[in-house]
């Protein structure tokens, strides 16, 4: 089977509640074949990202994700993935909707420092056009050297970020409770349930 077909079958017993039109097109922009691919470590650090999301291994040990199960099993790339995509969308504001908020997930991934840029500078967006716009007008890969000390084209990471909402197609509507990715919603809303039932319980 050609690579999608094994990331949907994975997708599928994954059962992860991103959609798979974004994600696909999220690791299509990252290595579009092996999932048991490894990028070249960066400078300073011993292990490269790896899988279909380029999973950084520092993140990874963050979120206690293995990543060299990652590489070996496509469901636990996908639940991993997942995973990370959360730990992006609790960093973004409830002010942004729509593709504003799906463009802002995959930046956090792309380059922190400038997604951070954008949060600061742009309070609330509607739409992944604004933040592009807005990136274009007032940010240089100078001003990234300024903070991060190393240089990078803002616009070749925001480039990427459109690429992948068009490769996506129509996503829901910021998929996002207070700035809270989907999964980790699903399991505080979890959470809270059983919290009240223990409540109810013990009165």
């Amino acid at each position: 089977m050609a690579w999608r077909d094994d990331f949907r079958v994975a997708y599928d017993a994954a059962q992860v509640s991103w959609p798979v039109n974004y994600l696909l097109a999220w690791a299509e922009a990252e290595h579009a074949g092996s999932n048991n691919y490894e990028e070249k470590p960066l400078p300073g650090n011993e292990r490269g990202e790896v899988g279909w999301f380029q999973i950084d291994p520092r993140e990874a040990d963050k979120l206690g994700i293995d990543i060299d199960h990652v590489k070996m099993d496509p469901v636990y790339s996908i639940q991993s993935g997942a995973q990370v995509l959360d730990m992006y969308a609790a960093k973004i504001p409830s002010s942004y909707l729509g593709t504003a908020w799906w463009g802002m997930v995959k930046l956090w991934h792309g380059l922190p420092t400038l997604a951070k840029m954008v949060q600061d500078g742009v309070p609330s967006a509607g739409s992944w056009q604004e933040v592009y716009d807005w990136i274009q007008a007032n940010v240089t890969g100078d001003d990234i050297k300024a903070i991060s000390g190393v240089f990078h084209d803002p616009m070749k990471r925001a480039d990427q970020v459109s690429r992948v909402l068009a490769s996506a197609g129509d996503l829901p509507e910021a998929g996002t409770v207070g700035g809270i990715g989907p999964i980790t919603a699903i399991v505080i809303a979890g959470i809270f349930i059983l919290a009240v039932g223990a409540i109810v319980i013990l009165a």
